[in-house]
């Protein structure tokens, strides 16, 4: 019997031991799957780290000469304001000193009317006293009116000085040099466009601010023009005396008139920059902001050609393989802003792909709140599963409270049909039972698969349960074979004191049948053998009664119990006695070690086994308790739709 189920051990165990295999080479055809994998996903890894680091390395010379061209670009606008405002200072200079031309070239054509006039005067008839006083006017207005032109030429060759002062500062401006590298250029425009997208608004607040500040400069020089004018006019006129009434009646009309046309032509010049600034003054300050601008960027193009060139004639006497080098910099630097851009464009439809999302995510969001105040608004349903008592499931203590033995789907599909022929039903109810109806199905097909699913985890459970209960059988066969052969070498134990105390009678009785030849281990087991006990027996004994037999036979020969041997023959015999109990005790403590050993593995593997059953059975249970709370949740909701479309 024993035989039999250690047989039938074996079979399941092999079985067990094939199957197991089998796993283990289906989870290491699958490790190797995963480490080619993550081979694969580390090559691809080290890959893209080592061309991110080329790119940056790559990056890092064009970053640094865009340092340094913006920090060119820096000291051109630098130059070019300090430019611009010796340029105003120098416009501002010559319009001051075409306004002095123009109000002496009036001065002085007042006074050559005045002379004129005087002239006339004087050559009516007039007494003999006044024509010397007459001739010393006439020759005070002819020196003044030579110092006047003599001030007038001063002044015209200042002007003409200063005008070929701007010209020169245009001509250096506009013959700049022109072979500027075109990825400066790039670049150049590439940061002016980035900067007036930021700036294109305070500069349209400064340059009305700048427009207003020019119409007010003139109009602060035409009126002071006029007021000099008019100083001057009366600095210059002649006192009138008692007896020229007829002079000083032509000069106070003239100045009448004078006053009355300068006057009107202020108001019309008031009227005009009014008019000027309804109609044109957004558009010329834009004018202005666009000149400005388009001057600005020509004005740092023809300085970086300026450096180019300067730089070429300083290094015209080198290689051709630095031109060379040159070129391919170039080359490579457009194909590094080539690839900026394109890295802007997918960084710009990142942020576009990114915007999208966060705008669905604030639908969904929208959403949500919106499902949520419509459950808020809806009727009360409580889905809190209660705790439910041992050996019963949900679904069967629901049933039992409700006091429904069962649930039948094709029963509601019928009433909905009976439902749906009605035809005094509105729009939105007869959506609402198609919607149902269509749930209904959607149950119904969902309740088949956890119906199938739950058969299998049954059948499975069936399984693991008759496996849980062969192990069970296993063990009781183990430790049953186990007291079987306790109990066998108890046995044995008994027959080796047995054996010893036959062995230790027989040598008391006959101590003169051992020869002097005979002192070996080999003549001790002839002896025995003699006397009809087995070595086998003797050597396969137990540890306990053996070692007490052989300490006594041991210590038989110091007390007298062998009479007839000498002294010499004696410690021979005492010597392969004790020779023999350690060979003994050695063999049986290597047998019950490795039986033990044994014992312990087989008992260790059971209860792995009956281990990993448990935990098989408790994941089989809580997905069956999955489930049926997942069942009683679907039951209630559409027992509870059911309830609210009908």
């Amino acid at each position: 019997m024993s035989f039999l189920s250690w047989q039938q051990e074996t079979h399941v165990d092999d079985r067990d031991q094939r199957r197991f295999q089998l796993r283990i080479g289906e989870l290491l055809g699958v490790i190797r799957k995963l480490e080619d994998r993550n081979a694969l996903l580390s090559d691809e890894r080290n890959e893209l780290v080592k061309r991110f680091r080329e790119t940056e390395a790559q990056l890092k010379p064009l970053l640094d000469k865009n340092r340094r061209c913006s920090k060119k670009s820096e000291d051109l606008n630098q130059t070019v304001h300090r430019l611009e405002e010796k340029i105003k200072t120098l416009s501002r200079d010559n319009l001051e000193m075409k306004e002095r031309l123009s109000v002496q070239a009036a001065a002085h054509a007042v006074q050559a009317a005045h002379a004129t006039v005087s002239s006339h005067m004087t050559s009516r008839a007039p007494p003999v006293g006044e024509a010397c006083p007459a001739e010393s006017s006439e020759c005070q207005d002819f020196d003044e009116t030579s110092q006047e032109s003599q001030e007038l030429e001063f002044l015209r060759l200042q002007v003409v000085e200063q005008q070929s002062m701007i010209d020169d500062l245009t001509k250096a401006l506009e013959s700049a040099a022109y072979d500027r590298n075109a990825m400066e250029l790039d670049i150049i425009r590439w940061q002016r466009k980035q900067k007036r997208r930021s700036s294109r608004s305070s500069k349209r607040i400064l340059a009305h601010r700048l427009v207003g500040l020019d119409r007010d400069t003139a109009m602060d020089s035409d009126s002071s023009s006029v007021a000099s004018y008019g100083t001057d006019h009366t600095e210059r006129t002649p006192t009138t005396s008692d007896t020229d009434l007829e002079d000083t009646m032509v000069k106070e009309e003239s100045e009448l008139r004078f006053r009355h046309l300068m006057h009107e032509y202020q108001a019309l010049q008031r009227a005009y920059a009014l008019l000027q600034e309804q109609l044109g003054g957004e558009r010329e300050t834009e004018r202005e902001t666009n000149a400005r601008e388009q001057l600005e960027a020509d004005l740092l193009k023809y300085q970086a050609k300026v450096e180019d060139l300067e730089k070429a004639l300083a290094e015209k006497g080198q290689d051709t393989a630095w031109v060379e080098d040159k070129l391919h910099l170039c080359k490579r630097n457009q194909e590094l802003l080539q690839k900026l851009h394109e890295m802007e464009n997918d960084e710009n439809t990142l942020k576009q792909e990114i915007q999208d999302l966060q705008d669905q995510n604030e639908l969904l969001e929208f959403r949500i709140l919106e499902l949520e105040e419509r459950e808020r608004r809806s009727p009360g349903l409580n889905l809190l599963i209660p705790p439910f008592r041992e050996g019963h499931s949900p679904l069967q203590w629901y049933c039992a409270r409700q006091a429904a033995m069962e649930v039948s789907i094709h029963d509601l599909m019928k009433k909905l049909d009976l439902l749906g022929d009605n035809a005094n039903l509105r729009n939105d109810e007869q959506v609402a039972v198609i919607q149902a109806r269509t749930v209904l199905s959607l149950a119904d097909k969902w309740l088949h698969q956890i119906e199938g699913t739950e058969i299998a985890l049954q059948q499975k459970m069936i399984d693991l349960e008759n496996e849980k209960d062969m192990f069970v059988k296993q063990k009781g066969y183990l430790e049953e074979e186990l007291d079987y052969r306790k109990q066998a070498l108890d046995q044995a134990y008994m027959r080796v004191r047995e054996l010893e105390a036959t062995l230790y009678s027989t040598l008391q009785q006959k101590p003169t049948s051992i020869s002097p030849s005979t002192g070996s281990p080999v003549g001790g087991n002839s002896h025995a053998r003699a006397h009809g006990m087995p070595c086998g027996s003797i050597s396969g004994s137990g540890s306990i009664g053996a070692s007490s037999a052989l300490t006594r036979l041991s210590n038989g020969g110091s007390e007298g119990a062998l009479p007839g041997l000498s002294e010499k023959e004696r410690e021979h015999l005492q010597s392969a006695v004790e020779q023999w109990k350690r060979q003994v005790l050695s063999q049986i403590r290597e047998y019950d070690a490795r039986i033990l050993r044994e014992r312990m593995e087989s008992l260790q593997h059971a209860q792995k086994k009956i281990r990993d059953l448990e935990k098989k059975l408790e994941r089989q249970k809580e997905q069956v308790k999955d489930l049926e709370e997942k069942f009683l949740f679907l039951f209630l909701f559409f027992s509870l739709a059911f309830i609210i479309w009908s």
